[in-house]
């Protein structure tokens, strides 16, 4: 599971300077069920629910079923995105991928 794999790897991100923050559609009840089923204590999970997906339209990744793409961006200390990766809903990005790109930011 994608968020899961980032908590087993926080001290690599924090290693990196990195924040990692979770996004999805979903109210942030369902969110926080969803993160204590999975034993997701420490990655902020943020709720894109109201208004629905305004964040998700924002960054181009609504799709027209009104759930987000599995995309991640690296975005840098001063907002602006260095790395965005499209990834299809049944797959799990690949953590070094993610190591990679962050260390060409140092």
């Amino acid at each position: 599971m994608q968020i899961p794999s980032y908590e087993a790897e926080l001290a690599r991100f924090e290693e990196a300077d990195a924040q990692v923050l979770g996004m999805s559609v979903d109210s942030m009840f369902t969110n926080a069920e969803w993160a204590k089923s999975l034993g997701v204590e420490t990655v902020p999970l943020l709720s894109d629910f109201f208004p629905h997906g305004q964040m998700a339209q924002a960054y181009g990744v609504l799709r027209e079923d009104g759930y987000a793409e599995r995309v991640i961006f690296i975005i840098d200390k001063e907002g602006i995105i260095r790395y965005i990766d499209f990834n299809d809903i049944d797959e799990l990005p690949d953590n070094e991928v993610i190591f990679e790109e962050l260390a060409k930011l140092r």
